[in-house]
Formats: structure tokens, C-alpha cells, sequence
């Protein structure tokens, strides 16, 4: 699904003036995304829709915290690590990281290593709009 920059500019202006109609625009736009995601990082559908829950009132009580000269991608991004951290362990009781391969360096260096897009495409050497094709190419990708 692509997202539509308007629309999710549109969902971050309604919700920083109050009208939830906003976080249901947000929600439409990244809620499978980010289910996604923190499936892959916990255990359990259950825990995955508890925790993407609280990610959306976070969005909802955090979207004052939202920079517009960041990605807004990327600050869910970081909202979902911050979120699935205390609930990821593995069976030797140590806490991974969300296991990604070389085929996607992209969601490696903003979810494993917690970097901006911006340091993200400076890392890599390249230009920000060519990082956004293709983190959205290894998010298609990375969602199956």
C-alpha cells in the first residue's frame, strides 16, 4: 500500500488540533505496517495487537514530540522499538534485536540501530530521497 503523504499530513494536522479523526487517518495509513513490524519483534498476536495499541495512544498523546523535518515514518518507527523493547526476549532470556538481513540495510540501520533517516542516507551516501524508495521497497519487501 502507498502511502499517501497528504493524507498522513493531513491525519498529523487533525490529531495536533484534537479531532481524532486524525489518528483514525494515521491508523488506516500505518497500522499494518507497523503491526508488521512488531510481530517480528515479539511473540504472540495478541501481544503484537496489545502493543500496537499503545504505539496509537503514544502517537495520539506524543504528536506535539513530531518534528515535521523528520520523517514521520521514522518516528513511529522509533515509538515501536521504544515500545516492543521490554517485551522482547528470547529463549536464553536475552533481549534481540529484530533479526534483518543484508537485504535490508535500510530498516537495519533505523530499527536495530536507532538512526535518523537522515544519518541513515548520510551513512549510506545517499540522498534522502532515494533512502525513502527504498525503505518503502524493503518495507514491501520486508512484509511479505
Amino acid at each position: 500500500m502507498l502511502v499517501s503523504v497528504q493524507s498522513a499530513l493531513l491525519g498529523i494536522s487533525y490529531l495536533r488540533n484534537g479531532n481524532l479523526q486524525g489518528l483514525r487517518i494515521i491508523y488506516g495509513l500505518f497500522s499494518a505496517t507497523l503491526y508488521g513490524i512488531i510481530l517480528r519483534r515479539v511473540r504472540g498476536r495478541d501481544l503484537a495487537e496489545r502493543i500496537l495499541s499503545i504505539v496509537f495512544v503514544r502517537i495520539s498523546s506524543q504528536i506535539s514530540d513530531y518534528k515535521e523535518n523528520t520523517c514521520f515514518l521514522s518516528w513511529l518507527l522509533k515509538l515501536v522499538r521504544e515500545e516492543c523493547s521490554s517485551y522482547m526476549i528470547d529463549d536464553n532470556g536475552d533481549k534481540p534485536g529484530l533479526e534483518v538481513g543484508p537485504e535490508y540495510p535500510i530498516l537495519n540501520h533505523i530499527l536495530n540501530k536507532g538512526n535518523s533517516t537522515s544519518k541513515t542516507a548520510s551513512l549510506l551516501c545517499i540522498s534522502k530521497e532515494v533512502l525513502g524508495k527504498r525503505l518503502r521497497s524493503e518495507l514491501k519487501k520486508f512484509r511479505g
